[in-house]
């Protein structure tokens, strides 16, 4: 319950700025409840990763596909942005994709269950890229 309390903080956050933002990177995490990874890793990366990132450079989002309706819910802010096609077309959870806010392409992909330096390494490298285009 208190994960799905961060992630639900986090999509507000997200879903409450994006109409005002200039970001240059979504940074979309795709999770689920009933995912083993985002289990394991999911409260470390919102606790120890993600705050480290914000607006307006980066616009971090979640996609919730643990039920129907969390799933909807989460396609609100996705489709808003153009970036909900990119993101629903792979069924994968336990995801952070980087994609850049001008193109809508996606930049890169990584787990979270990798480690905190490997995440944050992905989180700079999609900015510098997003920056090129």
């Amino acid at each position: 319950m208190k994960n799905l309390k961060l992630v639900v903080a986090l999509f507000l956050v997200s879903f409450g700025a994006f109409a005002q933002t200039e970001s240059k990177v979504y940074a979309v995490v795709t999770k689920a409840d009933w995912c083993p990874t985002c289990k394991e890793h999911g409260t470390r990366v919102i606790t120890e990763v993600l705050p480290l990132y914000k607006e307006p450079v980066v616009s971090i989002l979640v996609y919730d596909v643990t039920d129907s309706e969390t799933k909807k819910a989460s396609s609100v802010a996705l489709e808003s942005l153009g970036i909900d096609k990119e993101i629903t077309k792979r069924n994968v959870t336990g995801e952070i994709a980087f994609i850049n806010a001008k193109t809508k392409k996606i930049i890169s992909r990584i787990s979270v269950a990798k480690s905190n330096e490997q995440i944050k390494k992905a989180f700079d490298q999609a900015i510098i890229k997003s920056k090129l285009n």
